[in-house]
């Protein structure tokens, strides 16, 4: 892939996968999908060659990054910058407009709240937009769909069913070469002839 080193991360241990699996159980009572699981399984995130299609600038974070976003923010304020999420999990009515929000024509899917731990960050823009998994929907047939979160404006899009959905998406821009890489601050689109050197889902 024109020289760029693979940007995913190993996957998690069979222990780590338990730890998280466990603690998101406690403090949702609810059981993750079986693709994120196997997604932890392949990826335990990104390094700094990140690689993306339909969002740019994507990374995927690592696991345990996530899990202190959400279930420790207090205690890692300072640490992780988290005053966004410090604001925005606390449950409250979103205000928002969902019916003008972008990529959301089917808005009565997702549930006018902000941020709760019911709704498990696994990819960010390094500018505080997150893309979450959402576990509290509407109806529970759409357990597991991906939601976008815009910091910056405080709202929420729906973006695609589930993580299947999702990587199939993902995975057929790598294949296009519609492809972003980035050391530190250098970013480079690629196109044209470039494949990626690790499709992270095969459904």
């Amino acid at each position: 892939m024109c020289g760029i080193k693979n940007p995913f991360l190993p996957g998690m241990s069979a222990d780590e996968i338990t730890e998280i699996t466990t603690l998101i159980g406690e403090k949702t009572s609810k059981n993750l999908p079986d693709e994120l699981i196997r997604f932890w399984e392949i990826c335990g995130g990104s390094n700094d060659f990140l690689i993306a299609g339909p969002w740019y600038i994507m990374s995927f974070q690592q696991l345990k990054s996530s899990l202190e976003m959400i279930y420790d923010y207090k205690e890692n304020h300072e640490k992780h910058d988290l005053k966004a999420f410090e604001e925005s999990l606390k449950d409250e009515t979103y205000d928002g407009d969902l019916d003008d929000m972008l990529y959301t024509p089917e808005s009565d899917k997702l549930k006018k709240i902000g941020l709760t731990y019911d709704r498990i960050p696994f990819a960010h823009n390094w500018s505080g937009d997150y893309l979450l998994l959402d576990l509290d929907p509407v109806d529970d047939k759409n357990y597991g769909q991906i939601m976008n979160y815009f910091n910056s404006e405080t709202r929420m899009a729906l973006l695609n069913s589930n993580l299947a959905e999702y990587f199939a998406l993902y995975n057929s821009e790598i294949a296009n070469g519609n492809i972003f890489w980035r050391e530190g601050y250098e970013s480079i689109e690629v196109k044209e002839g470039s494949k990626a050197e690790k499709i992270i889902w095969d459904s």
